[in-house]
């Protein structure tokens, strides 16, 4: 089936300019929703961020003094609240997946010095082919087409951008149900996911955590582990918690060096009281707390329950973790058929996905941790949309035929 969009397309002369900063990874999408807007819209640039996740993700783009970020930072004013002398001539939009445009934002400092706008859609992206992390989250070419209508409010043919996109994606998914069609078909089955119920329909309170530990050799009790860095993200927002502890001995030069730590870190370390203080500042009542394996979230319990006088009972002590909801994303690979053995850094690469070039290993492996929970994600999506079109597509002869 031919999946090209180009003849149906509407030209929208658009007198905002939209720069697109795209990963390079989304280049390579076959429905990525960029190439649409970069064919559709009279005033567009397209750059293609150059360099590696490894290296980093740098772009130099000039813009005028008036541009503004599309990124949903938790200090970001909504679009449609900017008075018409406040409102920019041009308008930057990250291009990628969520961890993707994170990465971007992270790389490119000089993004953070623009002012950041956002938007409040009025219904879920229509991008079923990927989950996005809430209904706030929509593709590219849907945010553009909010931005755009809330700029230029008189604008024409974005309704009819945005209708080829639905198209475009329904396309898709019926291409995929052929493709993957069984020959015969015994009985028709009940589309389901095969991740936990309460996992998807909560993906916005979903907080990825991963804990460094110190050495074996340094540790009151070798056969206890005992928490060095403790790092968080939340899904949602990529809001980070991202704190050093104090251990009962200080570490050695070559494991700080093999972490990723350096000693001014330590100055600025936190006791397990101002740990406990500091986590429940972030964390919040739904949080849904997701790690590479069961051995992570008890790291934080463990290290917020010490007292003056010694250990304490972990089941009488601090909240901070034992009452959140917790998942390990390993468990959950096997579900949806994709490989788990190995440290999450090895299933990365295993997925052909670049690690981040974060300094600190508990930052990449916390930054792995998300990016394999999405893809497992994005499998997932993906087998139930085409379970569903084939359901869908069974004639009435074909359903009584298996009742």
């Amino acid at each position: 089936m031919n999946l090209c969009m180009c003849e149906a397309l509407p030209r929208v002369r658009n007198a905002t300019e939209i720069v697109v900063l795209q990963h390079p990874h989304e280049r390579r999408h076959p429905i990525g929703t960029a190439r649409l807007v970069r064919h559709a819209l009279e005033r567009v640039r397209l750059h293609v961020v150059a360099g590696s996740v490894r290296d980093g993700l740098r772009a130099e783009v000039e813009l005028s003094n008036r541009a503004a970020l599309l990124y949903p930072h938790r200090d970001a004013r909504r679009l449609e609240s900017l008075p018409a002398d406040e409102r920019p001539d041009q308008l930057v939009v990250l291009d990628g997946t969520w961890s993707q445009a994170k990465g971007l934002y992270r790389d490119n400092a000089w993004l953070c010095d623009l002012p950041h706008v956002s938007l409040t859609p009025d219904t879920p992206s229509a991008y079923r082919i990927r989950r996005e992390p809430s209904d706030v989250h929509v593709s590219t070419l849907e945010a553009i087409v909010h931005a755009l209508a809330i700029l230029e409010p008189d604008l024409d043919g974005l309704g009819a951008l945005r209708e080829a996109f639905v198209r475009m994606i329904d396309r898709r998914i019926a291409a995929r149900a052929r493709r993957f069609e069984p020959r015969s078909r015994r009985r028709k089955r009940q589309v389901k996911s095969a991740l936990p119920p309460r996992f998807r329909e909560s993906m916005e309170h979903v907080v990825c955590v991963h804990g460094e530990t110190v050495q074996k050799a340094l540790r009151r009790d070798p056969r206890i582990p005992e928490l060095l860095h403790w790092v968080a993200v939340r899904a949602s927002t990529g809001e980070v918690f991202d704190e050093v502890a104090v251990p009962a001995n200080p570490p050695r030069e070559e494991h700080l060096e093999l972490v990723g730590l350096d000693r001014q870190r330590f100055e600025r370390a936190l006791g397990p009281e101002a740990m406990d203080a500091a986590w429940s500042r972030f964390r919040r009542e739904t949080d849904i707390l997701v790690a590479w394996n069961e051995r992570v979230v008890p790291l934080l319990n463990a290290y917020c329950a010490e007292s003056r006088s010694g250990r304490v009972d972990l089941g009488t002590s601090l909240s901070t973790c034992a009452e959140a909801v917790t998942l390990t994303v390993r468990p959950l690979l096997a579900r949806v058929g994709l490989p788990r053995s190995g440290r999450v850094e090895e299933v990365l690469a295993g997925l052909g996905i670049e690690s981040s070039a974060s300094p600190s290993r508990a930052r990449r492996r916390l930054d792995a941790t998300l990016a394999v929970l999405e893809e497992a994600v994005r499998v997932d999506d993906a087998k139930m949309a085409d379970a569903a079109r084939l359901a869908a597509s069974a004639t009435p002869a074909q359903s009584k035929s298996r009742s």
